[in-house]
């Protein structure tokens, strides 16, 4: 047992913040001894009614548990983002991803974290960042295991499909984006810093699975030589004959076309004899998808033969402190992966 004999606990100085840390840490402990006496010692009991009495006070132990966690977080928040770092990394380990249940509980008014709050907006603003991915909208996701992928390629003639005897090995690309911020940072700052960082993975993950990776679409589909795009009509053109390539190729109940913000600002024009806008058109004849990873080429995509594959989820952990700053790192391991060279047309 933890307790002393209050005769010989002779200090009358007032504790320092380190050491009402130490504390409360200490103030945990002896909660936890106190629960799993009482809960080992409870089984012991065969009078049913005593066991009870005996069980709900430990209940009880564990709610003051909570109470002394609270009054940690209120002095030493900084302990609770290494919990935080430790949950998701044993959320992996396990395989299951659930919500770090602290240090969550910043009250929100129309949309506005409140100034004044000890929760560190860092990781909300983060992920509401990440949220506008690119992948969420290409494919299919699946959760992948392995640090590289094997890929075989295969021959194919009217009545079979033969897997070749040949190796190559792809990475999945581990993608970082560094975060430092101020300790005395306001709240105005944290954010816009996080929405940064946020957005700067983003980049780097959309131009990852569009157009940098080997196995991405730019990189495996199949090229065509577009028309001349500065003639109305022409764009509309090339994506009804890129998505007629997909169904010759039986990949055309699912397409989209990918374009950049300056095509589809080409769009906005009439067609001659028609009456009707370029992107009117486009729209008739496929879901389209505008980001600037696409440059001056487009890409028509079958979306069920391509797939994101995701060996670690975007998550933003706190590192540790460095001088005056607060130090996170955003980070996640993607992949894509077109199945074969015919499921995406990239005319450029």
């Amino acid at each position: 047992m933890f307790s002393k004999d209050p005769s010989i606990l002779t200090r009358k100085e007032k504790m320092d913040r380190e050491e009402e840390v130490r504390a409360l840490r200490e103030a945990l402990v002896a909660e936890l001894d106190a629960i799993n006496f009482y809960l080992q010692q409870g089984r012991l009991f065969q009078d049913e009614r005593l066991k009870r009495v005996h069980n709900d006070i430990a209940r009880e132990e564990i709610a003051h548990f909570g109470e002394f966690m609270r009054l940690l977080y209120e002095i030493s928040g900084e302990d609770f983002d290494y919990m935080r770092k430790g949950w998701e990394e044993a959320s992996r380990m396990i395989g299951r991803g659930v919500d770090f249940p602290l240090g969550k509980d910043q009250e929100e008014v129309k949309g506005e974290v409140k100034e004044g709050t000890s929760v560190d907006p860092v990781y909300d603003y983060v992920a509401k960042a990440i949220s506008t991915r690119i992948a969420d909208k290409l494919g299919n996701k699946a959760s992948y295991a392995q640090d590289s992928i094997v890929i075989r390629e295969f021959k194919e003639d009217a009545s079979s499909l033969v897997q070749g005897e040949s190796v190559s090995l792809y990475e999945v690309t581990t993608l970082a984006v560094e975060l430092k911020i101020r300790e005395d940072a306001n709240l105005n700052e944290k954010i816009g810093l996080s929405t940064r960082a946020g957005l700067k993975y983003v980049t780097k993950e959309n131009a990852t699975v569009l157009r940098d990776h080997p196995l991405s679409p730019m990189r495996r589909g199949r090229g065509e030589k577009k028309r001349d795009w500065t003639v109305p009509g022409n764009i509309v053109s090339d994506a009804v004959r890129g998505i007629q390539i997909l169904k010759e190729r039986g990949f055309g109940k699912d397409t989209l076309v990918i374009i950049s913000p300056e095509t589809f600002s080409s769009l906005f024009r009439v067609v001659d004899r028609s009456g009707i806008y370029e992107v009117e058109l486009l729209r008739r004849a496929s879901r389209f998808l505008v980001t600037a990873e696409a440059g001056s080429s487009m890409v028509v995509l079958s979306r069920e033969a391509f797939y994101i594959l995701e060996r670690k989820t975007p998550t933003v952990e706190f590192i540790g402190k460095e001088g005056i700053f607060n130090s996170y790192l955003v980070s996640g391991r993607i992949a894509p992966y077109l199945t074969e060279s015919d499921a995406a047309v990239v005319f450029s």
